[in-house]
């Protein structure tokens, strides 16, 4: 009977997150290499100079995404991929499986492109600017953040249509019924007001302190924060307005 049980609860969570597995992936991916290049850096903190993004180190395009010498940067970072993953689960639980695995593919594709992308367009300004370099995940991390922006935006107009007709049907309902059900209207209900909610939020943030949003501060890399939010929102948001598969 326990087994039964177990093995019905995991079938319940396998459906919960059914369509999920490319956001999986793209977790493992980013924690797997970040891990893997700071214990290495731990050990040789030297070889951080042939892993940044500088004017002489154009392979930094790539390396410089997963390296970090100091554990306050990689557990940002960590912490900032890893809500963002759990808030694109969460704003896309009300989607069927077919388009979950869909909207999860451009996911695990994008947050590494933005973080490549935000080095390479970065690239020739450190070339008027000999001594300098960057590396962290930031590009990826607020990549990931530009996707979920930009994910929640384009659902904006539908999940604030469902939420007032969810209002309003809860109005209607006798005070003798439970108005709070695990069903799949309270499902879509939860994901459909977090999606509104984090639109606004963000919103709030980047008009009314932008410097918080990218995180200004000296020595750090507002350009990778800033460019590979918008990569990450302008090329989804493109994949989403032309239904590219």
């Amino acid at each position: 009977m326990t087994k039964g049980i177990a093995v019905d609860g995991m079938s319940k969570t396998n459906r919960f997150l059914a369509g999920f597995r490319p956001v999986l992936e793209a977790l493992v991916i980013f924690l797997t290499l970040n891990f893997g290049v700071f214990v290495v850096l731990s050990f040789w903190p030297h070889l951080l100079g042939w892993l940044w993004l500088s004017a002489d180190r154009p392979w930094g395009i790539v390396t410089s995404v997963f390296s970090h010498v100091d554990l306050d940067h990689i557990s940002s970072n960590i912490v900032g991929f890893v809500f963002a993953a759990v808030l694109f689960v969460l704003i896309n639980l009300n989607k069927s499986e077919k388009t979950r695995r869909r909207l999860s593919s451009r996911f695990l594709l994008l947050v590494f492109v933005a973080g490549f992308a935000a080095n390479l367009l970065q690239y020739p300004f450190l070339l008027a600017k000999l001594g300098k370099s960057s590396y962290g995940a930031s590009g990826i991390v607020y990549g990931s953040l530009g996707i979920v922006f930009s994910c929640a935006l384009h659902d904006l107009p539908s999940n604030a249509r469902f939420i007032a007709g969810q209002r309003r049907r809860l109005r209607s309902r006798k005070k003798k019924q439970s108005v709070f059900r695990l069903d799949p209207n309270t499902l879509k209900f939860f994901s459909s007001v977090l999606a509104v909610s984090l639109v606004i939020s963000l919103l709030f943030l980047v008009i009314f302190d932008i410097g918080s949003f990218l995180n200004v501060a000296p020595e750090v890399d507002v350009f990778a924060h800033g460019v590979g939010f918008l990569i990450g929102f302008v090329v989804f948001t493109g994949f989403q307005l032309f239904n590219i598969k």
